[in-house]
This record gives structure tokens, C-alpha cells and sequence, in this order.
């Protein structure tokens, strides 16, 4: 619906949720009937049956929207009747609104809800709300259900909440893959996905079909009097790797002492073997990093030859190898194919030669006459369907197209297992509790009480549910460059992202000087709710409100802080203090109405008084043994690059693009792997010449130009 036209009346979108529901409840009721008579006249109540009498109850049908939502009774194993309350619609047919509303706004019942929406948002059955999987869809529409109900406007694209949209910048395995070997007596041995072999992000696309050859490390280092190439032709072969290098004595006599060498790495193994004519290259993990318990230095236990496979774990697809080219099809193997493969063809094991090579520091390579690899390998652009979930409750009056933007993402990692988990190691889910089911839920809280409120506001409320903010705030990017509200209308932006932890009554506020009148209004309301409220002025940081502070909107992101589960699978409902998440939800309930019924608009600071709040607050920004970085940031060495923990507003730094949450890969023409390499960059640095820095932004790689 566009925006131009007036929305229906609160009375009539009541009438009109009603009468929706009730079809939705009793198509739904209809086709899980249905589906029941089917199954059990065919004898299948199993669990495959019991799966699909799920998916058919949760309408997985378009027609039937909520998806896994059936109903609160349903959701929270426990009904609003058992803890003592009576549904939001029931409240709202009551004949007394301000005692309705009142009823709505007990603490208890605020508590309850907020429970019961990050029980469901937070559990299993919502796969850590990863893009692409079914329980990132199950959310969306979880919440615009939720929307719906607390009597808010949810038609407004092509008659749903959702404004969709497809991002195609992930790289990923895009299509059938698949591998065969044939031994030399005319044998298959089908390798399975994920299991024996997974193509990683370094790799091109392509059919095999091509003989092997066993290359040990892969190396050649002149300087060194080493080549793993000497003597064996590779021509249109796939070669065989280890992964690191042979164990190198050191001066005192350690073996594998130092660091490693430039010849470790991946990308230098896949350039050498290419340049040797290569048509494939398959990693195996070499039997030295295995030789702890746990794969790789887990521990100090040792590892005996016939036990390696078993600690033996199939790399992660995304390799992080920024801009390196992909030439041929590159695969990780698991160890055991490999073994089986050189006793057959050597009348030794792969661990036996490792360790010649080891005592010898000479190669032990070969030719495997009589293999052939085939198959076909698919690695590409991903699009993948994403959705943010929108809602309004109209204003009424002359500035009732004036917008007030509440917004949460609801997205989390999935099963993790690669970039932004903290136990990149697991294949488990990260439910996300507080990072972002509790946002989540203090949004949808906000909706249903500000929604059923008796008098109008002055200002439409708009209620955003973003997906891909942990993408790289994908979701907002969107919404900002395609706005339902043009952005001049959209007067402030709320964002509550992770406000599950409240500890010593501390609520971080992100954005006070966006608008003159936030930090008044912050020391007032903070008072009378009891937070000891830390103020950061500018408006920056890794979450969904910097996208609207770039456009020049005032925004408050509520943030309660970091904590040893942030990024990991023990992120879980239990750990949430729903007192505190309660508190935060009145708190911006009364901060909302605040700024909803006020005579004026919030007014931006102007860009000096904003950069110079700023650049006061910046204290302690990062040093070189120059003075301050002349770009204006702050930020410390992390696993994959220098991550940016602070901006300046009138850095260079932040006018340039860069955003908290992103990692510095490069800066001119030196790679940032260190702290060391981080201060040997910046004097690269001269004012009046662009810098291309290299980052990394979410699961993208981006470059900009800084200064110039």
C-alpha cells in the first residue's frame, strides 16, 4: 500500500485481523485435517509423518502465512489462560480501551510475553535463524504474525509485510558436486559431499576427469634445496597436497619449532601447483596437526598413525583468501581416502611417508598410475530471497506522516561453523538468544503495547524487522536505499540489538547527539526507569541504526554489551535476564510515546557540533609513534584482519565508508595479518592521496578509497 493514501482506520484494521485470522485458523485446521485422514489411512504416522503433519499445521503453503506459528498455546507449551492473561485481541474487543490498555501494560504480563516470543525465536526448531534455512522464514513470519495481531498495519506490500528482495554476493557451492575415483583395477569409489570431500571457496567450477599424482607438501623452495615437483610430471593432473609443511628442525634441534613459512599457505600450494600445469588440486591434512587430540594443537595428548582420521575434520567452504584468484577446482579430502588410496599404490602408508620426508627434509612424491578422479564441480554466485518483515500504526494530525522507525534484526548464524562464529570448530546451532531474538522480541513487545494505546499519536510508528544485519547489515541497506517512508520523512530510527544481558543497571545508548533533544529526554527517562545509561553521541556502529545515520537521520541503538556467549552456541533463552529486557521495553515505550506526541520533529545536530561531540568522545583513539591515526579510528588485531571498534565522525575513516565491525585487510599495498603490519601501513597514509583499503564486511569483500 503506498503511503501517500491513508491507511485504514485502528477500528477497521482491528475488524479486518480478526476476520483474517479466523480464515487463516480455520484454512489451517482444514488442510492439517486433511493431511491427518491421508496419513493415517496409509499407515505412515512415523516420524516422516509426524514431520509433515507439522509443516502442513504451520501452513507452509503461501496461502497459509504464519509458518510453524500456530498458536501462543501452542508456541509457549503453556496458554495465556494458564498464566493468568487473555489474548491481545480479547483485550481489544473489551469495552473499556484504557483498561485494556492498562491490563496490556502490566509488568508481569510484558515479562511473560517477552519470554514466550524468545522461546520460540531462540529454539531449535529456528536453525539460528541462518540465511537460508527454513527457520530464518519460520521467523518472518513468527513476527508478522505478531505484528498482526497487536492491530498493526501489515499490508503494505502487495497485501503482506514482507519487502523482499534477492542479494547475490555470496559466494558459495552453486549446484551439483561430485566425485568418483576409479583404481586401477576398474573400481568406483563415489566420495560423499561434506563427508569425504567439500570444494572450498578458492576453487573454480568444472568437470574431472583427470589422473593423480601424489606431490607431498607441495612445495618448491630453492632456497631451501626442496621441490615437491622434482622429477614428476603434473601436466592436466589432479596432485595431492598436504596442508602446512614438513616439520623443520630448529637451531636447538626442535622439531617444528618457529613459525610457519610463506610456503604453508593454501593459495602459495594452489599458485605453485598451477604454474606446474595442475588441472586439480586436493588438500589432505598432514598427520603433524593431527597428532594432538582434537586435530590440529587441540591438546597435548598424542595421536597414534591409526587414530589420525578420526580427529581428521573437513575444512570450512569460505577460505578466507580475499582477492585470490580461482583457476582450477580445489578440494579438501578427508585423510582416510587419501591413505587408502597411497597403500594401494605404494604398499605404504601416508603417514609413513610424511615422516620421511620429515627426517629426511627431502620430498617423497609420485605418480599414481591407474587412478582417475572424475566428477564435476559447481562453485559460484549464490541469489539468495531475504525479507524484511514491516509493519506501521498510523498517526493522525499534520505531522502524522512524520516516520519514527523501531527496528531489530532477526537474523542470527545458523549452524555456524564458519565466519562470525566465535567456535568456527562446531556444527551446532547458535540460537542467538540475545544476539537477536531478545531485540527481536523488545520490538514486537513495543508494537503491542504502543499499538493499543487509546489516543493517536502525532507520528506514524514503523515497526522493522531487518534480515542480514550479521551479512553485513544487508537488511537496512535495503530499506534505506528503497524506503516504504522517504527518508526525509523518517524523523528517528530506535534500534535494539543484543538487550538480553542488563548488568549493575548499565544500558548503553549509541546516537545521544543525533538530535538535540535525545540527551535531555535520555536524562529524564533514565531517571525515572533506574539506568545508569553510558552515552556514545555519533550514531556509529555494527548494527542496523548506522545505515539510517548515514542518511542523515537521528538514531539510539539500546545495546546492554558484549558477554562470553556472543557468536557461540550457548547463546540460549536461560541466560537472558527478562527482568531487565522488560525494563528496556518500557523504557522505549515511554521514550517513543515521548518523541510520537511531541509538537516538533527531532532535530539533527548540525554536522559541526555532531563531529566535534565526536571527536571529544574519541579519546583514545588509535596511536601510531606519529600521533593519531590521521583517519580517525579505533580498533585492535582480531582473526581475520584489524577490526574496527570505533569511528570518529570526522575521520577520514568513517567519510570514506569504513563502519565499526568491519576488518581491515589492506591498506595500500601491504596486507594487515598483524598489529605490526597495521603501524607499518598507516604511514603510507598522506593527506591530499586516496589509500585503497581492502576489508572485510560480513561475508564480503569490499574495497574503498580513503582521504584523496
Amino acid at each position: 500500500m503506498a503511503l501517500d493514501q491513508p491507511f485504514p482506520s485502528t477500528a477497521d484494521r482491528m475488524t479486518g485481523t480478526t476476520d483474517t485470522t479466523r480464515r487463516k485458523i480455520r484454512r489451517r485446521w482444514a488442510i492439517a485435517a486433511f493431511v491427518s485422514l491421508g496419513l493415517l489411512a496409509a499407515g505412515t504416522f512415523g516420524s516422516a509423518g509426524w514431520r509433515f503433519w507439522n509443516r502442513a499445521v504451520a501452513g507452509s503453503s503461501s496461502e497459509v502465512r504464519g509458518a510453524g506459528v500456530a498458536t501462543r498455546e501452542h508456541r509457549s507449551g503453556a496458554g495465556d489462560a494458564a498464566a493468568g492473561t487473555t489474548s491481545i485481541r480479547t483485550r481489544n474487543r473489551q469495552r473499556d480501551p484504557r483498561a485494556a490498555w492498562q491490563a496490556l501494560n502490566e509488568p508481569a504480563q510484558i515479562e511473560r510475553r517477552l519470554l514466550d516470543d524468545v522461546r520460540y525465536l531462540a529454539s531449535d526448531e529456528l536453525e539460528g535463524r541462518g540465511i537460508g534455512t527454513l527457520g530464518i522464514e519460520l521467523a518472518a513470519d513468527y513476527i508478522a504474525e505478531e505484528f498482526e495481531q497487536a492491530g498493526l498495519e501489515t499490508r503494505l506490500f502487495d497485501g503482506e509485510p514482507f519487502q523482499r528482495f534477492s542479494q547475490s554476493r555470496r559466494l558459495g557451492m552453486n549446484g551439483p558436486n561430485r566425485a568418483q575415483l576409479t583404481t586401477p583395477d576398474g573400481e568406483a569409489v563415489t566420495w560423499t559431499l561434506k563427508d569425504e570431500f567439500t570444494p572450498l571457496s578458492i576453487s573454480s567450477s568444472g568437470s574431472l576427469d583427470v589422473p593423480l599424482a601424489f606431490v607431498g607438501y607441495g612445495i618448491t623452495a630453492p632456497e631451501l634445496d626442496y621441490d615437491d615437483y622434482a622429477g614428476v610430471d603434473v601436466a592436466g593432473k589432479a596432485v595431492i597436497v598436504l596442508r602446512h609443511e614438513p616439520r623443520r628442525p630448529s637451531a636447538d634441534g626442535a622439531a617444528g619449532a618457529g613459525k610457519p613459512s610463506e610456503h604453508a599457505y593454501l593459495t602459495r600450494k594452489i599458485t605453485n601447483a598451477v604454474e606446474r600445469g595442475a588441472a586439480v588440486v586436493l588438500f589432505c591434512t598432514d598427520a603433524n596437526s593431527l597428532r594432538t587430540a582434537g586435530g590440529g594443537g587441540g591438546g597435548d595428548v598424542p595421536v597414534r598413525d591409526d587414530e589420525l582420521s578420526d580427529h581428521d575434520r573437513l575444512l570450512d567452504f569460505r577460505v578466507d583468501a580475499r582477492d585470490f584468484p580461482r583457476q582450477v577446482p580445489v578440494l579438501h579430502v578427508r585423510r582416510s581416502a587419501i591413505d587408502a588410496m597411497i597403500r594401494q599404490s605404494a604398499a605404504t602408508g601416508l603417514a609413513d611417508i610424511e615422516r620421511r620426508i620429515d627426517q629426511q627434509q627431502k620430498p617423497s612424491s609420485m605418480d599414481l598410475p591407474g587412478w582417475q578422479l572424475s566428477g564435476e564441480i559447481n562453485v559460484g554466485v549464490i541469489t539468495q530471497s531475504l525479507r524484511n518483515v514491516i509493519a506501521v500504526h498510523e498517526g493522525q494530525g499534520p505531522a502524522a506522516d512524520e516516520t519514527i522507525v523501531i527496528g531489530a534484526h532477526y537474523d542470527h548464524l545458523g549452524y555456524g561453523g564458519g565466519w562470525g562464529s566465535l567456535a568456527p570448530w562446531t556444527r551446532e546451532i547458535h540460537n542467538g538468544a540475545d544476539d537477536n531474538a531478545s531485540g527481536t522480541a523488545v520490538v514486537i513487545e513495543l508494537a503491542r503495547l504502543l499499538a493499543s494505546r487509546p489516543e493517536p499519536y502525532r507520528r506514524r510508528l514503523m515497526f522493522v524487522a531487518f534480515t542480514a544485519e550479521e551479512s553485513g547489515l544487508i537488511g537496512s541497506e535495503y530499506y534505506v536505499a528503497n524506503p516504504l517512508v522517504p527518508m526525509d520523512r523518517t524523523v528517528a530510527m530506535l534500534n535494539f540489538d543484543m538487550v538480553g544481558y542488563l548488568r549493575n543497571e548499565r544500558l548503553e545508548l549509541d546516537g545521544t547527539a543525533t538530535a538535540v533533544e535525545f540527551d535531555p529526554l535520555l536524562y529524564k527517562l533514565g531517571m525515572v526507569h533506574g539506568f545508569r545509561l553510558v552515552k556514545e553521541p555519533d550514531g556509529y556502529g555494527p548494527s542496523d541504526h548506522a545505515t539510517f545515520r548515514e542518511a542523515g537521520v537521528p538514531v539510539l541503538h539500546f545495546f546492554t554489551g558484549l558477554h562470553e556467549h556472543y557468536h557461540r552456541p550457548s547463546d540460549d533463552t536461560e541466560r537472558l535476564n527478562f527482568d531487565g529486557m522488560r525494563r528496556i521495553t518500557e523504557f522505549g515505550r515511554d521514550l517513543i510515546t515521548a518523541l510520537a506526541d511531541s509538537p516538533t520533529r527531532p532535530q539533527p545536530q548540525t554536522s559541526g557540533e555532531l563531529d566535534l561531540l565526536a571527536g571529544l568522545s574519541a579519546e583514545g583513539i588509535t596511536r601510531t609513534g606519529q600521533g593519531p591515526a590521521p583517519w580517525g579510528l579505533e580498533g585492535r588485531m582480531d582473526e581475520g584482519g584489524y577490526a574496527v571498534t570505533r569511528l570518529a565522525a570526522w575521520g577520514l575513516a568513517a567519510k570514506s565508508g569504513i563502519r565499526v565491525g568491519d576488518r581491515l585487510l589492506q591498506i595500500g599495498t601491504k596486507r594487515i595479518e598483524s598489529e605490526a603490519d597495521y603501524q607499518e601501513a598507516i604511514p603510507q597514509f598522506r593527506r591530499g592521496a586516496a589509500v585503497p583499503v581492502v576489508l572485510q564486511r560480513g561475508r564480503f569483500e569490499l574495497e574503498v578509497d580513503v582521504g584523496g
